[in-house]
């Protein structure tokens, strides 16, 4: 019993030792193989590291060669340039000296064509913007200051191809702000346009003057439609359209009035209703008002066969039209 016993432990001691030695082997095995992964991943980063050092290697060199391309490019065109430029100078000194000497023998002719070129000009000044080809007649409103509603108006006709000033200086009040420049414009800012108009036709509950143009007498029905986006805005009409509008006989200042163009293509947010009319004494919301006598002149001197024309302007900018 005791040997059978003995023999057990012997064998269960031989079993421990092949375990232990076989889970010391697996464990070398194990360690060896985690090396070798490791050796592996570090020679990968190696090797993508040099790739990566040689792709930015090459991308320097490319830039180098672009760079000293451009450069190359630049030195060719800056000696190109120059090289224009001194022919540019040698041509402009040979020109001087011929004019120079075409000078010299054609002195009295040239002064001769000055001094003609002088007449002439004197003879042409007048209003040369393209907008008065055709016209003889124009109403002049200037003020002193752009944001000025105090103005003066001039009466200009064009005779044997002189302008000639036949009604000067008649004081005038406009837009509350002054003027404001035809583009910039905007509804209700108390301005008056600025620019080049035509005349439309004349109106007033004062009954007609004695005028040239079709002459309209607004009754208890009459309106001007000032509100944006309808289809007559800035328009007579005749039946009240509500909203923004004018009763046109019930203004003092509409005994008499003249209409222009402004805005008559009825672009939205410019506003309207820019009249000639009768002085209140007071600053307008962008109408030109003059007293009753300048303003009936005026209204039986326009004469529509002359394609009379408003030209609305600050002082400043009056030789851009006038000259």
């Amino acid at each position: 019993m005791f040997e059978k016993v003995k023999a057990k432990k012997k064998i269960l001691c031989i079993i421990f030792a092949f375990l232990a030695v076989t889970i010391g082997i697996s464990s070398v095995a194990y360690k060896v193989n985690a090396d070798n992964r490791k050796k592996e991943e570090i020679a990968q980063q190696k090797k993508l590291q040099v790739k990566k050092e040689q792709a930015e290697k090459q991308r320097l060199e490319t830039e180098k060669k672009q760079q000293e391309a451009r450069k190359k490019e630049e030195e060719q065109k800056k000696q190109e340039e120059k090289k224009k430029e001194e022919e540019q100078k040698k041509q402009q000194e040979a020109n001087q000296k011929a004019q120079s000497h075409n000078t010299d023998n054609n002195k009295p002719e040239k002064n001769k064509l000055e001094a003609n070129n002088s007449n002439s000009q004197a003879e042409e000044k007048g209003f040369k913007n393209a907008a008065f080809n055709g016209c003889s007649q124009v109403l002049l409103v200037t003020n002193s200051t752009k944001a000025s509603s105090s103005a003066v108006v001039n009466c200009y006709e064009k005779s044997d191809g002189h302008w000639k000033n036949i009604r000067s200086n008649m004081s005038s009040l406009i837009g509350a702000n002054g003027m404001q420049y035809d583009s910039l414009r905007k509804q209700s800012t108390n301005t008056t346009p600025a620019g080049i108009y035509n005349l439309l036709y004349m109106f007033g509950w004062g009954g007609n003057p004695g005028v040239n143009y079709i002459f309209k007498v607004p009754n208890d029905n009459s309106y001007w439609n000032l509100n944006d986006g309808s289809p007559t805005y800035n328009r007579w009409v005749e039946g009240n359209p509500g909203g923004d509008c004018e009763h046109l006989k019930y203004y003092k200042t509409y005994k008499y009035s003249i209409v222009t163009d402004y805005n008559y293509g009825q672009q939205r947010g410019k506003g309207g209703a820019i009249f000639i009319h009768l002085s209140s004494g007071r600053s307008t919301a962008g109408c030109v008002s003059l007293s009753e006598d300048n303003l009936l002149y005026i209204m039986r001197w326009l004469n529509p066969s002359k394609n009379p024309k408003i030209l609305i302007c600050p002082e400043k900018d009056l030789s851009k039209y006038y000259y």
